[in-house]
């Protein structure tokens, strides 16, 4: 090289360089001030200009999701808010200056700061007569504590159980969510009530939760008497508290010995043993959901005669059942378990294909040359449309496969803006910063709000 040629492409460098530092700046510049147009436009230019590291784009982003965060407004800024709600605990400093306000979209970012534990349980307490819901939902949060913690505590918990019953379903749903964390005993008649005659699903929820979470005789009692009257999914939520409740009173190695027994010991058995029953005599949903909490964490060279008669049911369901519950079994059954695994090898062969992409899904976790094959059977199923397709996208990104980038640009550019959050999540899971930095540009709040917290996810 000529010492002329050498000073030209040193030239060249600093200028290129030059380049797209302006444009790092502008870019930046755009995100913070949340100037759209200018932001998009900057961003084009960034991505034209060459790769993108993970510490860049973690910058862009959450300068782009505290400016969206801070300037929340109305209807639209409670959705905004919410789609940034999977990385609250990076966005606190932007949550808590928003949650400053009086307003509903700062009630909604002090409710996800006491979601995430960000706040100091009570902080909020004081707002429980407020005059609008959002704010009382905000204080119904608030009151975590057990009426056991103090003079507070218990005044908390009175409050806790006025809101309760609430006219306003958002401030029924906190209130449950916080007896969840409270864990109070004194709670558990109101909460009883509430999974019985609540008229809105998610707050039966968390009233069934809080009752497992209470887990004293008294409350799975409740449970179980609620059984016979409740609907199926709320009886899918019955399941998930015993099993919430029996892992907080027992440990899985000591459970099938001690509450197998003749005249269990304890109330420590009773959650336990409500699943364990239920695995034996119901073969639908949920059965197998009973079957997949007896076996959590449950080594297969521990098994006793009720974790082998709980796996039974679930190789059952996955060899023969109806495709929905086939499936439930397929994406939570141990393959620790040989037969298991065995018998989610073999549903890859089953005709409906929403059974066989999610056996291939779980087949992908294994290595060699059973990953490498169902990857490649995904990757074909992928390449179509339809509910199937989708799912073996889904299943392609969380098996790291890069192959799939090209195939999520349908879902990247789809009309429905829940596709497109979904395509940034997959673009997360693969690595793909680029594809997934441009849905920072999205039209649509949440678009930006599901791929920024996607990006801050990243390592």
């Amino acid at each position: 090289m000529t010492q002329w040629q050498h000073g030209r492409w040193i030239w060249v460098t600093a200028v290129a360089l030059g380049a797209a530092a302006c444009a790092g700046g502008s870019l930046h510049r755009a995100a913070s001030g949340g100037d759209m147009r200018a932001f998009r436009k900057a961003l084009d230019e960034r991505l034209a200009d060459g790769d993108v590291d993970v510490d860049e784009a973690q910058d862009v982003a959450t300068r782009l999701l505290s400016h969206q965060v801070e300037v929340a407004q109305g209807p639209a800024g409670r959705k905004t808010l919410l789609s940034v709600d999977a990385c609250a605990d990076k966005l606190d400093g932007p949550l808590a200056r928003r949650a400053s306000g009086d307003d509903e979209s700062a009630a909604v970012a002090a409710l996800m700061r006491l979601d995430h534990g960000l706040a100091e349980p009570l902080s909020r307490g004081a707002m429980v007569n407020r005059e609008e819901s959002y704010w009382r939902a905000a204080a119904a949060r608030s009151l975590q504590r057990p009426a056991s913690a103090g003079a507070s505590a218990r005044r908390a918990a009175r409050w806790r159980r006025d809101l309760m019953v609430d006219h306003s379903a958002e401030v029924r749903r906190a209130a449950l969510a916080a007896a969840q964390d409270a864990a109070d005993v004194d709670d558990t008649a109101a909460v009883l009530e509430a999974a019985r005659l609540d008229p809105d699903p998610q707050a039966r929820r968390n009233a069934i939760m809080a009752a497992g979470a209470i887990a004293s005789a008294s409350s799975l009692s409740g449970l179980r008497d609620l059984w016979i009257s409740a609907t199926e999914t709320d009886r899918q939520h019955i399941v998930a508290a015993w099993g919430l409740a029996s892992r907080k009173r027992i440990s899985a190695s000591d459970a099938a010995t001690r509450c197998t027994a003749v005249g269990a010991p304890d109330d420590s058995c009773i959650a336990w043993r409500r699943l364990w029953r239920l695995s034996q005599s119901d073969g639908g949903s949920t059965g197998v959901l009973a079957a997949l909490e007896l076996l959590d964490g449950v080594d297969p060279a521990a098994a006793t005669a009720a974790h082998m008669a709980a796996a039974a049911l679930l190789e059952r369901t996955i060899d023969e059942a109806p495709s929905r519950t086939r499936v439930m079994a397929i994406q939570g059954a141990p393959l620790s378990w040989a037969h298991l695994l065995e018998a989610v090898v073999g549903a890859q062969q089953a005709t409906d294909e929403r059974v066989k992409v999610a056996a291939l899904a779980r087949i992908s976790e294994l290595s060699g040359d059973e990953r490498s094959q169902s990857l490649d059977a995904l990757i074909e199923v992928a390449k179509g449309d339809g509910l199937a397709a989708e799912q073996a996208r889904d299943a392609l990104a969380s098996a790291r496969d890069r192959r799939v980038i090209p195939l999520l640009s349908k879902d990247a550019k789809a009309t429905a803006a829940v596709d497109r959050r979904r395509a940034a999540s997959a673009y997360a899971q693969v690595g793909a910063i680029k594809e997934l930095m441009a849905l920072l540009a999205d039209k649509d709040a949440t678009v930006r709000g599901h791929a920024g917290c996607a990006i801050l996810g990243m390592k």
